[in-house]
């Protein structure tokens, strides 16, 4: 008799839920179809809202280090007491949208440093790929250079000037290459209902 009461208590509680069960069992279709509409859902919205790939950045080939005549001073609102100069031959736009020139940097003691960098207004970014410390030197090419995300607040604000004001319209690039030079030859920051005239 005691075997058979425990038997009773150990099957009493299957009985007492299988009507649950087999709910649970005839509704799971749904829940699962849910789960895949949802999912196909949250599919979608990635793939509308997802960033846009970006184009491979093509080859670069440095150019000759040009002569100091041959900078054009720009104005930034760097307050760092260096003045900037690009050399105006050397702006160019890529098939990969990026624009790409040689500057120069003065500093107050009078040193010179000449870089060759990329500007990317897509992403707001720019890629240093050489310097030099002077007329008569060599370009040093940076091993693997990166893109990096320009800053109005440190020592470097001359690129985000050059982005915002000389260059970049939002996220496109301003106009075409000449005028992106006709840009650098008046060598003025573009106040904000001028951006996008020459």
């Amino acid at each position: 008799m005691v075997i058979f009461k425990q038997k009773l208590i150990c099957r009493a509680p299957f009985i007492r839920w299988s009507p649950i069960f087999l709910i649970f069992l005839f509704c799971q279709p749904n829940i699962s179809f849910s789960q895949s509409e949802l999912d196909r859902q949250l599919m979608e919205r990635d793939r509308v809202y997802s960033v846009p790939k970006l184009t491979e950045e093509s080859a670069l080939t440095l150019p000759k280090i040009p002569s100091k005549n041959a900078f054009s001073l720009y104005q930034t609102n760097n307050r760092s007491g260096f003045k900037f100069y690009v050399d105006i031959s050397t702006v160019q736009i890529s098939d990969d949208d990026v624009v790409r020139m040689t500057l120069l940097a003065v500093s107050p003691k009078g040193s010179n440093n000449l870089t060759h960098e990329g500007f990317r207004c897509s992403t707001g970014e720019y890629k240093l790929y050489a310097t030099a410390w002077g007329f008569n030197s060599d370009w040093m090419p940076m091993k693997n250079p990166l893109w990096l995300v320009t800053n109005k607040k440190n020592p470097s604000r001359y690129r985000y000037d050059l982005l915002e004001s000389y260059i970049c319209s939002g996220r496109i690039i301003f106009e075409g290459q000449e005028e992106l030079r006709l840009r650098f030859k008046k060598g003025k920051l573009a106040k904000p209902r001028d951006r996008g005239r020459i």
